[in-house]
């Protein structure tokens, strides 16, 4: 399949639903959400409280990341010079074009820019496309940050060193 270009822009008001049907979409495919699923499909809080972007293309929704800039309700971890990659989905049209690694390089960007030390994110062992794709990237496994989930899932921690919050590279 071909790439696509696609642009990463702040959701929109009126996308909230159809990105929250994407991310649980995206999700289920791991089994039963249980309430789990409230919080994927929650995109207003999430937009209140860290960003929420969506890669565009031709004017279709394609994938969705949620970046958490600082500590707050949705940072993994209590890490003061972290930034964290919550609930990145693709729709399946658009798996194998690229959009998934934008929206990461995005996130990226942004800590960079906010001067973030490292960029924090977990997954989930079934998800191995997504864990080569993080491997692709630069990030390293983490074992440091896995952690037991609600339901008895185990998260998979993974790790990009930025550099220092004084701005050099480390």
């Amino acid at each position: 399949m071909a790439g696509v270009d696609p642009e990463i822009r702040p959701v929109q008001p009126s996308e909230f639903d159809r990105v929250g049907d994407l991310v649980v979409d995206a999700y289920a495919a791991l089994g039963d959400l249980g309430e789990y699923e409230a919080v994927l499909r929650d995109v207003v809080d999430r937009s209140r409280k860290s960003e929420v972007a969506v890669a565009v293309v031709n004017g279709a929704i394609a994938g969705t990341v949620t970046y958490v800039g600082e500590l707050g309700p949705y940072a993994e971890s209590d890490d003061p010079e972290a930034s964290w990659i919550r609930m990145l989905a693709v729709d399946p049209a658009f798996r194998g074009r690229g959009v998934g690694a934008t929206l990461v390089e995005w996130c990226v960007a942004r800590a960079r820019e906010s001067g973030r030390a490292r960029l924090v994110l977990h997954t989930t062992e079934p998800m191995k496309d997504a864990q080569r794709l993080y491997a692709r990237l630069g990030f390293d496994r983490a074992p440091d940050l896995d952690w037991q989930g609600q339901r008895g899932n185990w998260l998979r921690g993974y790790r990009m060193e930025l550099g220092s919050t004084d701005g050099s590279v480390g």
